[in-house]
């Protein structure tokens, strides 16, 4: 028989037979363990367990507590978290699969990692577990930008979500000023609307038009003779020091108009109408455009589709050094409203109005080719 066992049958018999100033009961025929119970809590300490016939006061009969001096710890305790191993499994907190969940916090996943979780996802735990929050708060947990307490921009979503989206969030932080551009000119005036989006008929940023009803006045504008202030300078049809210098240039100009459409292939002429006429073009200041005429083209060929008297319109404007530029809506065929708009340009002078234009249209949908156009105005006052 090895030593320790023969101690311990040695130690029983003593229990049973020796005296009783060590508390316990002598002459038993079963005597058993007993475990020192330091903390009252009915487990006692394995280190210090002992054979007794009887179970004497501060032992108990079973063992297994791992902290004697802790009545809230012992085998059949909830692990609860606290950092400490209440059921004395060896385990602590969350390492424990018998945790109390009752004694956990609830995290929330938080999929965007900007802090903030929501509340379809849970997990319970003593401590935090990667890719969760303690707030269930987030109204979108795929956007990082998107959680209360994160600035409201404009981008159509409720960023700190508080359900105000944009402009009807009171917090908004990006806003933008935006000017009534009435013109169309790419200037605004008045009073600033702020919004994220630009509302019907607005512009960021630009309101430095001086007249908002004018699409040629605007910083910048080139300076016509029209009677404004074209370029926002305070001079009209001039600069503030140097202003009406137009005034030589009004009045009627009349004169010739010659119109020449060709069909080509290559340089050989398949197809040609011609023609020339007279009209008259008069500058007036107060008025847009300032520069308006019309004249008559007389067409004495053959082919169909063409006027024997054809009609022109000139529209355009003229700048403080004599420029024109402008438009001629040239009528072919008045029955079948045939016209085509050209681009002119030319110069006036107090004396003369000389324009020209070229450009190429399809008489019908069947012309295999463009044909070329080559027009010019000559007149005098």
């Amino acid at each position: 028989m090895n030593k320790p066992l023969r101690h311990l049958l040695l130690l029983f018999v003593s229990a049973c037979t020796s005296s009783p100033d060590d508390g316990t009961t002598t002459d038993c025929d079963q005597p058993q363990m007993v475990y020192p119970d330091g903390d009252g809590d009915s487990y006692g300490d394995d280190s210090g367990m002992r054979p007794s016939c009887d179970v004497p006061t501060g032992f108990v009969a079973r063992g297994g507590d791992c902290a004697d001096d802790n009545a809230a710890v012992h085998p059949d305790s909830k692990e609860i978290c606290d950092t400490i191993d209440n059921n004395c499994d060896g385990k602590i907190d969350d390492a424990d699969p018998n945790l109390d969940v009752a004694s956990a916090t609830v995290f929330y996943r938080d999929g965007d990692s900007d802090g903030f979780g929501e509340l379809g996802h849970t997990a319970h735990g003593c401590v935090k577990p990667v890719g969760y929050a303690t707030s269930s708060s987030d109204c979108d947990d795929t956007r990082a930008t998107v959680h209360p307490g994160a600035a409201e921009i404009c981008d159509h979503l409720d960023n700190d979500c508080d359900s105000l989206v944009d402009m009807a969030d009171p917090g908004i932080s990006d806003s933008v000023a935006f000017y009534r551009d009435a013109d169309h000119d790419s200037h605004g005036a008045g009073a600033a609307t702020y919004a994220c989006d630009a509302p019907s008929g607005y512009i960021p940023l630009n309101h430095d038009d001086c007249n908002d009803g004018d699409a040629t006045s605007y910083p910048g504008a080139a300076e016509l003779c029209d009677a404004a202030d074209n370029d926002c300078d305070g001079g009209i049809d001039g600069t503030p020091a140097a202003p009406n210098r137009c005034a030589g240039l009004v009045g009627t100009y009349s004169g010739s108009y010659t119109h020449l459409t060709q069909e080509k292939l290559g340089s050989t002429v398949i197809n040609s109408m011609s023609c020339t006429g007279t009209g008259s073009a008069s500058l007036v200041l107060t008025r847009k455009p300032g520069l308006q005429g019309s004249f008559t083209c007389v067409y004495s060929g053959g082919l169909g589709g063409f006027d024997s008297t054809q009609h022109v319109t000139l529209n355009a404007t003229v700048g403080l050094d004599g420029t024109v530029k402008g438009t001629v809506d040239h009528v072919y065929d008045s029955f079948d409203s045939q016209h085509r708009i050209y681009n002119v340009t030319g110069t006036q002078t107090g004396s003369t109005l000389v324009l020209s234009g070229t450009g190429s249209w399809y008489p019908n949908p069947q012309s295999a080719v463009p044909w070329t156009v080559q027009f010019s105005f000559n007149t005098s006052r």
